[in-house]
């Protein structure tokens, strides 16, 4: 014998029961998720205000040693920048004192003049050697 097929009157009604029967089962689901997710009911006792006063003493926490980290980083980086500039300081002098010592004796600023004994006698005194300087610039 066939199976029976339902009547053309009734048979929207057991589509629509049949129908009907999983969306209550799957409301009852997730209204009973809702529900855990509202009130935890995790045996631990640990609430979701908990996790998140927890979560935010750590954020605390970890702000606080960056701003150190933060300050330490700027305190170091003046200390080398410090050195940087006696650094640079002490190139300058050096190569000053290396281009004073590469460069050639300066000539007489007079060139038709010869060049005064670097060792004066010894029967002369400081006026004379004046003296005679100025007798040579005046051209006397």
């Amino acid at each position: 014998m066939p199976p029976e097929t339902p009547r053309p009157e009734t048979a929207h009604r057991e589509t629509r029961r049949d129908a009907r029967a999983p969306d209550v089962a799957s409301l009852d689901a997730r209204l009973r998720a809702v529900e855990r997710l509202a009130h935890d009911t995790d045996p631990g006792g640990d609430t979701p205000a908990d996790d998140i006063a927890a979560l935010a003493d750590r954020l605390d926490t970890v702000e606080r040693r960056l701003d150190d980290l933060d300050a330490a980083t700027q305190a170091l980086q003046g200390y080398v920048g410090d050195f940087e500039a006696v650094n640079e300081s002490v190139e300058r002098r050096a190569n000053a004192a290396l281009a004073a010592a590469e460069r050639p004796p300066a000539a007489h600023p007079i060139p038709d003049l010869p060049d005064p004994d670097p060792t004066p006698e010894p029967a002369q005194n400081a006026d004379s050697r004046d003296a005679g300087f100025l007798a040579r610039l005046l051209g006397k």
